[in-house]
């Protein structure tokens, strides 16, 4: 994807209640990061779409999204509030904003959120996962 993911990310960092931002290949490595009470965010591929070309010549040219999802894991005594407000700058961070990219072609768009896991050991630990799709087209060389 030609430095996406790691462009997301620094999108991602620049929000005031994110402590560090990284592109990843999966939710999974949020095992292996150091989670504290300021948010830490991996920015991870998630569902990538393209539409059936409806015809083609020489070149066939397609539209679909492509998605990513912001984890965010955080650690007690981060609660509610802090989600909140994480929750509410990488939205604002996201949705409307066109990232430079050859694929891209449009804004993100919200695709929902959801709990990738809790855990009560230590006063609490959240890891949840906000995600987002870009609106994208290729176009290619027809091959025989």
């Amino acid at each position: 994807m030609s430095g996406l993911f790691e462009r997301l990310a620094e999108r991602a960092a620049g929000c005031p209640a994110v402590g560090q931002a990284r592109a990843a290949s999966h939710a999974g490595e949020m095992d292996s990061e150091v989670v504290g009470t300021v948010a830490t965010v991996l920015v991870v591929p998630a569902a990538e779409r393209w539409n059936e070309p409806r015809e083609a010549g020489m070149r066939v040219s397609v539209g679909g999204r492509i998605g990513f999802s912001c984890v965010v894991a955080l650690t007690f005594p981060s609660g509610f509030a802090e989600w909140e407000t994480v929750r509410a700058q990488l939205r604002a961070a996201f949705l409307g904003w066109t990232v430079d990219h050859p694929d891209v072609v449009g804004p993100a768009y919200a695709a929902g959120a959801r709990l990738l896991a809790y855990s009560a050991e230590a006063g609490g630990r959240w890891v949840h996962s906000f995600d987002f799709f870009l609106p994208a087209q290729a176009t290619y060389e027809h091959q025989s």
